[in-house]
């Protein structure tokens, strides 16, 4: 039987809702740039959102949640 979830809150890493605007600043600058830190979680949250965010972009039909 198929496991049925909430997308927007089971389907996304659970570190993206507690992280800050400067957090995502902070991780950004460590991505992009090789400035400052960021812990494994917190990439991995930001890998997560990355893929939501490509995958909207992109996404030819309404109505369709992708869920990873």
């Amino acid at each position: 039987m198929p496991r049925r979830i909430d997308p927007e809150v089971d389907g996304i890493h659970p570190l993206r809702m507690d992280l800050s605007d400067q957090d995502w600043d902070r991780i950004d600058e460590y991505i992009l740039n090789g400035r400052g830190d960021a812990t494994t979680q917190e990439i991995e949250a930001f890998s997560d959102w990355l893929y939501d965010e490509l995958v909207a972009r992109i996404q030819t039909h309404e109505g369709i949640t992708t869920v990873q």
